[in-house]
């Protein structure tokens, strides 16, 4: 951390993280919720250290630090200027947070480098704009949740025992012999530091709107980076996101992602049948789980393109600790078609040309 004043450097006490991470997932019995996830977001939240701004342009909910020069504050999607007039109750207070290690230097040089790849096909309008000066540095809300659990598997699985053709030429034919098994797989499954957006917003992957995917496919952070959660994090120019979902709103979404975990353990299993597994039946007996609110951080540009009078949102993403760089950019259909026709005529010239020279 380093003071705007003074400009001298300290180091926040971390000493109370070991609440927040906790891997002795096997002990879990029941639902453990941290003092955040038990805070309901609909509720009038008391934080004076922080303030949110929604944006009149275009809805964002802004988290900065209270002591910020609120007249200075940008929001982060459409980069309109607020003001404290834009002042909303607070959200729900997180537990943890995990702060930004990449540098602004190395976020702008890895989002540079990221869009030199792709600037062929890039819409020309997108690359008149972009611009080092907006990349934001953003910390976005994620429940952490361990879960112990009984998996119970069923279903029907294949092992190719021979494979061989029978005719010839047009009339050839491609035989299999295999043998259909019916396999069950009973285990126990400890689930650690599983991250899920808390956002509801950026929860919901509605391709034809936005790309939201981008922003969880720059996951996971290093649960241990975590430090107790402090509004000193969001001085300056580092902004949030809040919290929009109760623990309530998020299990079937959880549940899901540990049928997905657990079958992916059992499929570790299941290498003898290289024919194909399907399965009849999935249960996860959750015996414990524990919910942890985090703030992760997120090097974000974000540009919003008029797509058949439509708006559609792209981000450009840089994790903020481990430096993965993911993004969507806009692209130019008439230079793609373009190119794609000359391609398709250069082959077209250079088959006839082997024709020519004798390719009968």
């Amino acid at each position: 951390m380093r003071c705007d004043t003074c400009r001298s450097t300290f180091t926040l006490d971390a000493s109370g993280v070991a609440h927040i991470v906790n891997d002795n997932v096997a002990a879990l019995v029941g639902t453990e919720l941290s003092a955040g996830a038990r805070q309901d977001v609909s509720a009038q939240q008391v934080d004076a250290e922080v303030v949110t701004l929604r944006c009149p342009a275009c809805g964002a909910e802004v988290v900065v630090q209270a002591a910020s020069n609120l007249a200075t504050v940008r929001c982060h999607w459409c980069r309109n200027n607020l003001t404290p007039n834009d002042r909303i109750a607070n959200g729900a207070r997180p537990d943890g947070l995990v702060p930004f290690s990449v540098t602004r230097e190395q976020a702008e040089e890895k989002m540079s480098r990221f869009l030199k790849r792709r600037r062929t096909f890039a819409n020309r309008e997108f690359l008149r704009s972009y611009s080092l000066a907006n990349i934001q540095p953003v910390y976005f809300p994620y429940f952490m949740v361990d879960i112990n659990a009984k998996s119970d598997h069923a279903g029907y699985s294949a092992h190719l025992q021979r494979r061989y053709t029978s005719g010839s030429g047009n009339d050839k034919t491609t035989y299999y012999d295999y043998d259909v098994y019916q396999f069950g797989r009973r285990f126990s499954l400890h689930i650690n530091d599983l991250l899920v957006q808390s956002n509801a917003e950026f929860a919901t992957l509605d391709n034809r709107v936005n790309t939201n995917n981008i922003i969880n496919a720059v996951a996971p952070w290093p649960s241990g980076s975590v430090v107790p959660y402090s509004a000193h994090y969001l001085q300056g120019e580092y902004r949030a996101e809040r919290r929009t979902s109760n623990v309530d709103d998020m299990r079937g979404l959880v549940m899901d992602q540990a049928v997905d975990i657990s079958r992916a353990q059992a499929n570790q299993t299941l290498a003898f049948y290289n024919h194909g597994i399907a399965y009849s039946q999935d249960n996860v007996q959750v015996l414990g789980d524990r919910w942890v609110t985090l703030l992760c951080p997120v090097w974000l540009y974000s540009y919003m393109q008029k797509k058949k009078g439509k708006p559609m949102l792209h981000y450009i993403a840089v994790n903020g600790v481990t430096g993965e760089t993911i993004g969507s950019v806009p692209t130019n259909r008439l230079r793609m078609l373009a190119v794609s026709a000359v391609a398709q005529v250069i082959g077209m010239i250079g088959g006839t040309i082997w024709l020519v020279l004798g390719g009968f």
